[in-house]
């Protein structure tokens, strides 16, 4: 089996990430597909500890799978999040970005010709309603029942449509529970039909209980109404830019708390029952079962970070269902598979691409803070954790995310006008100044902001062609650089002479100096700088570069891409026909480069 828990904190000003679990599945029958159960709350967080609050999701899932604490929601909103999900394509690239119109047609859902049944049971999208729920239908489920706007936030009133028939009015019936019924229902249907299945549980939980044009709290289930008298929000401010809070806001975001973990109550109810029903039908042993959010949620809470392993986001997760459920995917989905100990090859990544477009739901007390147009990396390497973020009004946030985990001393507060600016990051781990650190994030940011595909996974290769560079650290360095001008730059032509054993430094009288010490350039496990010519330059040399080719490691880098056959096969089908990826995607046509001669003078900040 598989659990997976994703959550990430909607804040104004961040976003945190924290809590995807991912459980190794047990060995089964290795002839037949698995059954895959994708949970899927909505505004559930996990900076203010909602999973110590779910006992069975903590003993069924947590406590028996591995846990990856850092998996991020590029776009912190449930449309754009949802979309996200379900076709593994950033937010640019489905053009999905907010909540409200113009709204576009439903793609179709192709685990069916895969051999699969297929089921979707709660919330699909934003505005799926009463109006248009047909409209056109949702295609490629075998079996579906929807929570419908403007109902589907109601947790006494809800309405549905069970595939698509006439809309079904559910006064009286816990928005919640009513799923659970349901989804176990299709779940019943699908073992009886005994073929691999895919089943999607949503519930609105712990989002809020909107009904009549107003939002309150989540109403919880009466029978936990109860519990948690004691719960409170974790502290009382995050962004040190916001006046402090009243008590009266306090006590109304701590009342808020307990209604939210209240409500979360029936889901941990449902995920006990399930385990329950797939022991009895011995299924277990060929079951993948996800647990995710959408995205998170912030009410003024402040907590410590949680250790991180590895990066994931929700681009991912697409490509995870695929590569489990054997279904051949596309070159041009945004993300890679999710890996799975003991079962699928791990795939390095360091960075997430965060933005978001629209505006924050307003708290009580700050109804005019309502910009929140932003764009954001996140990168998790060797000896660093960093959030860069650049605002529409060009602002820039740099947060040392180990040391500064609640966001509170901006690295680059006055801008990167400064060459000689230092911070706390760079002495200890990076080893340069803030402005050539600020060149490479900016340089990452403007590949990330419209890439596609294999560019999405792989933004150095577009930063730097020639060079080798995975990481921010080994961008930062010398010797990456140096291979990246080999490739793109007529060294013989601009007047370049090697220096005799020097690795990375070059002179303009041609004599040569002291080589820059190299020994943090380190090389990953795959042992990917096999280019052996380590030769540098310097100015006034007659001697012509060279620049063999890496074959070997270039087939190396095109494996780990997780779609190796050239399919055309989208995640969700649609009606657009994409054209082949282009590597160099977002990167200027008159640029060759970083710092190419006649590029964009935007890239003068790499030379």
């Amino acid at each position: 089996m598989v659990c997976l828990a994703s959550f990430v904190a909607l804040t104004a000003m961040s976003i945190t990430a924290g809590g995807l679990s991912l459980a190794a599945k047990a060995d089964g029958d290795a002839t037949s597909k698995p059954n895959i159960i994708f949970i899927l709350t909505d505004d559930q967080d996990s900076q203010m500890d909602s999973l110590d609050y779910m006992p069975h999701l903590k003993d069924h899932m947590m406590d028996k799978g591995v846990t990856y604490k850092h998996h991020c929601c590029t776009v912190a909103l449930c449309c754009p999040a949802r979309a996200t999900i379900w076709t593994g394509l950033h937010a640019h690239n489905t053009n999905v970005t907010d909540l409200k119109p113009p709204y576009g047609t439903s793609p179709k859902y192709i685990f069916q010709k895969h051999g699969y049944n297929t089921y979707h049971v709660g919330k699909f999208l934003n505005s799926h309603g009463v109006k248009n729920y047909n409209r056109p239908c949702s295609k490629g489920w075998t079996g579906s029942e929807f929570l419908l706007d403007p109902h589907a936030y109601n947790y006494k009133h809800p309405k549905m449509s069970k595939d698509y028939r006439p809309v079904r009015d559910y006064k009286g019936h816990y928005n919640t529970d009513l799923v659970a019924k349901n989804s176990f229902g299709f779940l019943k249907q699908a073992i009886k039909k005994e073929k691999p299945f895919f089943l999607t549980i949503a519930p609105v939980a712990p989002h809020n209980d909107i009904h009549g044009g107003k939002s309150y709290p989540p109403t919880p289930a009466k029978k936990y109404r109860h519990k948690f008298p004691d719960a409170k929000a974790s502290g009382a401010s995050w962004i040190k830019t916001l006046e402090k809070l009243g008590n009266d806001s306090v006590k109304t975001n701590d009342h808020f708390y307990r209604r939210r973990l209240q409500a979360l109550q029936s889901v941990d109810e449902i995920i006990d029952e399930l385990f329950a029903r797939l022991k009895k039908n011995k299924l277990l042993e060929n079951t993948y079962i996800f647990y995710s959010a959408d995205n998170g949620f912030h009410i003024s809470q402040c907590s410590q970070a949680k250790p991180v392993a590895t990066i994931t986001a929700h681009i991912d997760l697409a490509p995870t269902f695929a590569r489990l459920a054997g279904v051949p995917g596309r070159k041009q989905t945004d993300g890679s598979p999710i890996h799975i100990p003991g079962k699928t090859k791990a795939i390095k990544q360091e960075h997430a691409n965060i933005k978001f477009w629209s505006l924050k739901a307003p708290p009580h007390d700050h109804l005019g803070r309502v910009d929140n147009t932003y764009k954001a990396l996140r990168l998790i390497g060797d000896g660093y954790s960093l959030y860069y973020s650049v605002w529409c009004n060009h602002d820039h946030e740099l947060y040392d995310m180990t040391n500064d985990p609640h966001q509170m001393k901006n690295l680059f507060a006055s801008g990167f006008k400064h060459n000689t600016e230092t911070s706390n990051i760079t002495p200890t781990t990076l080893g340069v100044t803030d402005h050539k650190l600020a060149t490479r994030l900016d340089g990452l940011m403007f590949v990330l902001k419209s890439c596609e595909g294999h560019t999405c996974r792989k933004p150095w290769k577009a930063l730097m062609p020639g060079s080798k560079v995975p990481t921010l650290k080994q961008a930062l360095h010398p010797k990456g650089l140096i291979q990246h001008w080999k490739k793109t730059h007529d060294l013989e032509g601009m007047g370049l002479k090697q220096v005799a054993n020097n690795d990375t430094s070059w002179s303009s009288d041609g004599q040569g100096k002291d080589g820059t010490d190299d020994s943090d350039w380190i090389e990953d496990d795959d042992d990917w700088l096999t280019n052996n010519d380590n030769t540098e330059w310097v100015c006034n040399s007659k001697v012509k570069a060279s620049d063999p080719e890496d074959k070997e490691n270039e087939a190396r880098d095109e494996s780990n891409d997780w779609d190796e056959e050239d399919l055309r096969d989208s995640f969700m089908e649609g009606s657009e026909t994409w054209e082949a990826e282009d590597e160099l995607d977002g990167i200027p046509d008159n640029t060759q480069g970083l710092g190419a001669i006649g590029g964009d003078p935007a890239w003068a900040m790499w030379t």
